[in-house]
């Protein structure tokens, strides 16, 4: 899966970073400096975004973002999310066939 267009140099797809289990959650490089995104997906369909511009809530940006794999191909997401600050907090357990792409806001 590719990354956004408006993504920095860099996007992050989740289903190739091959994270073996650890005891601590991964941080997303850079995630807790700047504004992400975040987009899943399984079988075509957008699963999670944090990112769209149409939308007045508290999905615009991500950060903070951690990964913790769950076993069997899953991963859980936790990260921080809101509208101009991130400061909810969620979680996202992705399917075993999901991928999950981040990538550093630019706009």
């Amino acid at each position: 899966m590719k990354g956004f267009k408006a993504s920095a140099v860099f996007p992050i797809v989740l289903a190739s970073l091959g994270i073996e289990v650890h005891a601590e959650p991964l941080l997303i490089q850079g995630s807790d400096k700047s504004d992400f995104s975040i987009r899943c997906e399984k079988d075509g369909k957008v699963t999670l975004e944090i990112f769209d511009l149409n939308k007045d809530d508290s999905m615009r940006i991500a950060r903070d973002i951690y990964i913790e794999d769950q076993g069997n191909g899953r991963s859980r997401i936790i990260f921080s999310h809101g509208f101009i600050v991130a400061r909810d907090q969620s979680t996202y357990v992705t399917a075993a066939d999901e991928n999950c792409s981040f990538s550093k806001r630019v706009i």
